[in-house]
């Protein structure tokens, strides 16, 4: 996970004061405060009033666009591992098994990715308050691969399917 020593949207201007920056479909949110509690506060408002988070705090969902054609015959499933989402792309000759492949990796990928990104809001709620209370950077975001673990672990236990072995091509 990226640690930071600085607040996310927050910007301490060289006049001593503070900006909060969103920019959410082409518009700019970016109102100032004399104090960081106040640009803190005011970001937090934000955050909770627009749903707004920071980028990278969760993992993206997939669907069956995760199948490509090759240049060659075949096909690709752009697909991840489940146990630490290490990029894997399988190939397959038939649209048919890269069609049926990725319909139950997604769904077990999207299975662990929801209890993941569950946990991250949960956490990303936490570290605003703490913010907020202790005027330091909590906010942690990128990803967490113990945390991804701790998911995928919630569903299958300690036997996370590979999905990547030989028996399945």
């Amino acid at each position: 996970m990226k640690d930071s020593n600085k607040f996310k949207n927050i910007t301490e201007l060289p006049t001593g004061t503070f900006q909060v920056k969103f920019k959410v479909n082409g518009k700019d949110f970016q109102p100032y405060s004399n104090t960081l509690e106040e640009a803190i506060i005011t970001r937090n408002d934000y955050y909770i009033k627009h749903n707004y988070r920071p980028a990278y705090l969760f993992v993206r969902m997939f669907d069956l666009s995760c199948i490509s054609p090759r240049l060659e015959d075949g096909f690709q499933v752009n697909s991840r591992r489940l146990k630490d989402r290490k990029y894997m792309p399988r190939q397959f000759n038939s649209g048919v098994d890269a069609n049926a492949f990725a319909i139950k990796w997604t769904k077990a990928y999207n299975a662990i990715a929801a209890i993941y990104n569950g946990k991250r809001e949960v956490a990303f709620l936490e570290q605003i308050k703490k913010e907020q209370d202790h005027l330091k950077p909590f906010i942690q975001t990128g990803f967490c691969r113990d945390l991804w673990l701790e998911s995928a672990s919630e569903i299958f236990g300690q036997y996370i399917p590979e999905f990547f072995d030989d028996e399945m091509r």
